[in-house]
C-alpha cells in the first residue's frame, strides 16, 4: 500500500471511528526501526499514530493486556487512545494501529545515560519481573525465540544481494558481523530449551533506554510493549544490560554501568549469578540469529538503520569471546 492511499485509509478512521475531522499538520515521525508512525494535531491536541509490526508468536491482545495490567499496576504506561467501541486498535489489511496522545518527552541517548538513571531503569524492571510472583489472570503467550533455519536462509538472501554489489564500509561491516553470527550459528545450533525450560515472568520484551521519556534522571513514561509475553526474566535483564550499558563501547564506564543496573535490579527482584549467566548465554543465542539489521543496512539500503551497524560489530565480536567472564566482572555479590 503506497503512502497516499495509507494515509487517505487512516483519515477515515480517524472521522468514523474516533471523531477526528480537523487534522493538521499531518506528518510521519521518523521514529521506529520496523514500522510506519505518524503525527498529526487536531482541535489543538497532538496524537501519535502507531503501526504494530508483523512478528509471529507476538498477539496484540498481549500487547493490549500488557499496557492495562502495567499502567495498573503503578507503571508510566502510555495508554491508547478508545475508538467509538471502547477498543484501543484498528486494523487496515494486515497491519494493526492504535492511536496515541502524542507525548512531548525526550528518551536518553547512549552519551547521556548516567548513574541514576540507570538505576531507576534496574528497579524499574524489577518490578516489572515483580509482578509475575503475583496472580496474572489474563492468559499471556510465552514469547517466541529464535529459528536457526528461518535465520541461515535470510543470510543466504543477504549474501546474495551483497554479492552482487559494490559494498559501502558500512555495509561491508554489516555483512562481517553476519558471518560471524552465521559461524557461531552453525558451529553451536543452540535451541531455546537447552537454557531454560520455564518461562513464567511477564517480560517488557524491549526494556532499553530509548524506549523511556526520562525528566530529572526519572522514567516519567514507558512504551513500546511489542514483544512483551513470557519468559526468562534473566534473558530479559541479561538483553538490557548489554543493550543499556554498552551501546557506545566496552570500557570500564560501561562495566560500570552494567554493574549500577544490576545491583538496582537486586534491591527489588534478586537474582542469582548461575541464573543471570544462562540469561546472558541465552541471550547472546538469541541475538546471533538476527539478520533484520543487515537485511535494512545491505537489502533495503536503509540510512536509519546504518547508525547500529558498528555497536552490533562490536557486540558480536565480545559474544564470540564468550560472556562468562563479562558476568563474572559486573556480578556482585
Amino acid at each position: 500500500m503506497n503512502d497516499q492511499s495509507l494515509n487517505k485509509q487512516l483519515q477515515i478512521i480517524l472521522k468514523d471511528d474516533f471523531g477526528i475531522t480537523d487534522i493538521q499538520d499531518y506528518k510521519r515521525v521518523p521514529l521506529g526501526m520496523m514500522c510506519n508512525n505518524f503525527s498529526f494535531i487536531s482541535s489543538g491536541k497532538k496524537y501519535f499514530l502507531k503501526q504494530y509490526r508483523r512478528r509471529e508468536g507476538i498477539s496484540l491482545y498481549d500487547v493490549k493486556a500488557s499496557e492495562a495490567l502495567f499502567s495498573e499496576n503503578g507503571f508510566p504506561v502510555i495508554l491508547p487512545e478508545l475508538n467509538k467501541e471502547g477498543e484501543g486498535t484498528f486494523k487496515i489489511k494486515d497491519d494493526w494501529w492504535s492511536l496515541f496522545p502524542f507525548i512531548d518527552g525526550s528518551s536518553p541517548t547512549a552519551d547521556t545515560l548516567n548513574p541514576n538513571i540507570l538505576a531507576y531503569m534496574g528497579k524499574m524492571l524489577a518490578s516489572i519481573h515483580e509482578i509475575s510472583t503475583r496472580k496474572i489472570d489474563y492468559p499471556f503467550k510465552k514469547m517466541p525465540f529464535w529459528n536457526t533455519g528461518a535465520f541461515l536462509k535470510q543470510v543466504q538472501k543477504v549474501e546474495e544481494a551483497a554479492s552482487k554489489m559494490v559494498l559501502t564500509d558500512v555495509e561491508a561491516m554489516s555483512l562481517l558481523t553476519l558471518t560471524i553470527q552465521k559461524d557461531y550459528v552453525e558451529k553451536n545450533r543452540p535451541q531455546p530449551d537447552h537454557f531454560f525450560v520455564r518461562r513464567e515472568s511477564l517480560l517488557h520484551g524491549d526494556f532499553i533506554y530509548q524506549n523511556v521519556f526520562i525528566e530529572n534522571d526519572k522514567i516519567i513514561y514507558l512504551y513500546d510493549f511489542e514483544r512483551t509475553g513470557l519468559g526468562p526474566r534473566a534473558f530479559e535483564l541479561a538483553r538490557s544490560l548489554f543493550l543499556n550499558c554498552f551501546d557506545d563501547g566496552w570500557n570500564e564506564k560501561n562495566y560500570e554501568f552494567a554493574r549500577i543496573l544490576l545491583c538496582a535490579y537486586q534491591t527489588i527482584y534478586p537474582i542469582k549469578k548461575a541464573e543471570l549467566l544462562k540469561g546472558a548465554q541465552m541471550y547472546v543465542a538469541d541475538f546471533m540469529h538476527t539478520s533484520w539489521m543487515e537485511t535494512k543496512v545491505i537489502i533495503e539500503k536503509s540510512k536509519l538503520h546504518s547508525r547500529l551497524v558498528e555497536p552490533a560489530h562490536k557486540r558480536v565480536k565480545h559474544f564470540v569471546e564468550g560472556v562468562d567472564s563479562i558476568i563474572d566482572t559486573i556480578f556482585v555479590d
